[in-house]
């Protein structure tokens, strides 16, 4: 008596929803560059992900005395007023239809002292007279 084997191919098809909500944006600081007191600065944070268009803020800490950032483009613009390293968490918030996303990532900016003034002194001639002018700080 003969044994007959009969094989048959089953194929499984799995379908998988992905019910994940899509990511949300990711900020980078960019590595915003040192700056100097009394001279104007400008840097752009940018983000990847989410859906456009972005919003902008600080969520904690604060930027440099007399910088600001625009909320809508995501640069931080301004004269500093203020030496030192200001350490902030930037916030980004995307626009997704079903909730806004958020992403946030903590940076730093240095501002450098303004260089202190040149003092010396200056030689004026009037009508053949030499006058000696020694500067000298205030204070």
């Amino acid at each position: 008596m003969a044994l007959g084997v009969q094989i048959s191919q089953v194929v499984l098809e799995f379908i998988v929803a992905n019910n994940a909500p899509a990511p949300g944006p990711v900020p980078s600081c960019n590595n915003p560059p040192a700056g100097q007191v009394g001279v104007a600065y400008t840097h752009t944070f940018t983000a990847a992900g989410g859906t456009l268009p972005y919003t902008w803020a600080i969520s904690a800490g604060a930027l440099p005395t007399g910088l600001s950032l625009d909320a809508a483009t995501g640069i931080v613009s301004g004269i500093p007023t203020v030496a030192g390293v200001f350490a902030f968490t930037v916030q980004v918030t995307d626009s997704t239809p079903t909730g806004a996303l958020v992403g946030t990532v903590d940076c730093s900016i240095t501002i450098a002292a303004a260089p202190a003034p040149v003092l010396g002194s200056i030689r004026i001639t009037l009508r053949g007279v030499k006058v000696r002018q020694v500067c000298k700080p205030d204070g």
